[in-house]
């Protein structure tokens, strides 16, 4: 048997294009997501989905100085590991 280690994955933007692909990927993939976007029902749709395995925190990329609270809200909700926040 096999296993495979869980990736926790911030995705900005993560309501549409490019960031709404890689946060639907990688849930599917059965990695840990917090999609920050400015406004959380946008991926409604993804915390019904995968509710043990997808975070939507309100975020705007325009304030900074929310980024570290960003950080700890992943960590508070999936742990950390050595190797496994990808960026």
């Amino acid at each position: 048997m096999t296993t495979y280690a869980t990736s926790t994955w911030i995705i900005t933007g993560a309501s549409k294009g490019l960031g709404r692909a890689l946060a639907e990927s990688a849930l599917a993939a059965g990695d840990d997501v917090v999609a920050a976007v400015r406004d959380p029902d946008s991926v409604a749709d993804l915390t019904a989905k995968y509710p043990g395995t997808c975070l939507v925190p309100r975020f705007d990329v325009r304030e900074t100085d929310t980024a570290a609270g960003l950080v700890s809200a992943a960590v508070d909700r999936f742990g950390r590991s050595a190797g496994s926040m990808c960026w």
